[in-house]
């Protein structure tokens, strides 16, 4: 690996952020070392850049007046090696280097907590880490700017192909479908209607399912972590039914309940609820794996035990569980809607805004690609009863 090509590679916002202590300096010289550590005073200084102006990153280094004449020649001589092209393979495989030097990293840190006596899920952390840098390391170095055909990109945006929200008309004209790797977030003040939206979306989505695989459906995995699996599955049926709850009584008596569902949503186990409580997100991994669903509902993840050893606090605990889902959407190709609360800050008003999430101002917002929130009002009348309004302040689709 190569002074230039190590410093070509990191040109990458995210790149440097993710593999910069990586790096093992004991193989470089301190002049590229001295150019590397100036990439952080850069991206902090040029937030909005996603990767490196050499003009202005020697204009930020010569105004540090730390270095000696005969260095600074050196430097410029490296700052003007950083204007040349690479040719693209290089790049990858300097890239693909710094990954599995990462992973070297984090698997050696893994072991070592786990022989210290840290409680972590060994085989699972070592899957999941190995899965992520393999996904990475399979994404080819893009060119420096879009330069493919205009129209291919108007055409891929115009796209909706995916899972439609149709039990929300105005979302199904408005909104994208949903597709593997998307992270939803539906949001709600304590009992007003939230177990209800996911069943709908439950039963929706795996009508939509059946109709597209037919036998090769996927199913959908209902997490339940408030409550009990045993009973919101009759609330399920229920949705599916479109009946009340005395023909939800009636269909089950007469032993016709079951042909009804299946004539429904296609399967008798098109929808699987399984409770999860007490469960880590390693745990929940395998319950996944197990089902290979292509939707994954999580009823509440900041209840789920964090992987995570020795987090600070139960904001950034819950920040890193929606992350891990994000991941897990990812890696096993499947849909994921998670739940959480409105807090005070978004009660008594239909709207509530982003940043009224139980213990999140903005940390699980940035997981999201899509935010459903459902608000209601404090003052209960016959006319705001049952009143609901439905936004979405973050939509990505």
């Amino acid at each position: 690996m190569s002074d230039k090509y190590l410093l070509k590679a990191m040109m990458n916002r995210q790149r440097f952020l993710s593999l910069h202590k990586s790096v093992p300096r004991d193989m470089f010289s301190s002049i590229t070392l001295r150019v590397l550590d100036s990439y952080t005073d850069y991206y902090q200084k040029y937030p909005e850049h996603d990767e490196i102006d050499v003009e202005a990153l020697s204009t930020l280094m010569k105004l540090k007046k730390s270095q000696t004449s005969e260095e600074t020649v050196v430097i410029n001589r490296v700052l003007e090696g950083l204007r040349e092209d690479v040719p693209e393979d290089v790049l990858n495989t300097t890239i693909d280097q710094l990954e599995e030097l990462a992973f070297s990293g984090k698997a050696s840190a893994l072991l070592q907590a786990y022989q210290s006596g840290k409680e972590i899920d060994i085989t699972y952390e070592l899957q999941n880490l190995a899965a992520l840098t393999r996904q990475r390391m399979s994404v080819q170095v893009s060119a420096s700017w879009a330069d493919g055909d205009v129209w291919d990109y108007i055409q891929a945006d115009a796209d909706d192909s995916g899972y439609v929200l149709d039990m929300f008309p105005d979302f199904a004209e408005n909104i994208k479908g949903l597709n593997a790797g998307d992270n939803v977030g539906v949001c709600a003040p304590t009992d007003k209607g939230k177990t209800s939206a996911l069943c709908r979306i439950a039963v929706s989505l795996a009508i939509q399912e059946f109709k597209l695989h037919g036998e090769n459906y996927r199913p959908v995995l209902y997490c339940v972590n408030e409550g009990m699996a045993e009973r919101i599955t009759p609330r399920v049926y229920q949705t599916a039914l479109s009946c009340t709850r005395a023909e939800l009584w009636q269909a089950g008596s007469d032993g016709s309940i079951t042909k009804k569902y299946e004539q429904v949503v296609g399967h008798r186990d098109a929808i699987r609820l399984v409770n999860i409580h007490g469960m880590s997100v390693s745990q929940v991994a395998r319950v996944i794996e197990q089902h290979n669903p292509f939707l994954v509902i999580t009823d509440m993840p900041g209840r789920i035990k964090a992987n995570t050893a020795g987090v600070s606090n139960d904001i950034k605990q819950l920040e890193d569980i929606w992350d891990d889902f994000r991941g897990l959407a990812a890696i096993h190709k499947f849909i994921h809607i998670g739940t959480a609360q409105i807090s005070a800050e978004g009660m008594d008003t239909l709207y509530p805004p982003l940043t009224a999430v139980q213990n999140s101002k903005v940390g699980i917002q940035t997981t999201w690609d899509l935010a459903i929130f459902i608000g209601a009002l404090n003052q209960v009348t016959p006319k705001t009863k049952l009143r609901r309004g439905l936004s979405t302040p973050k939509n990505k689709l």
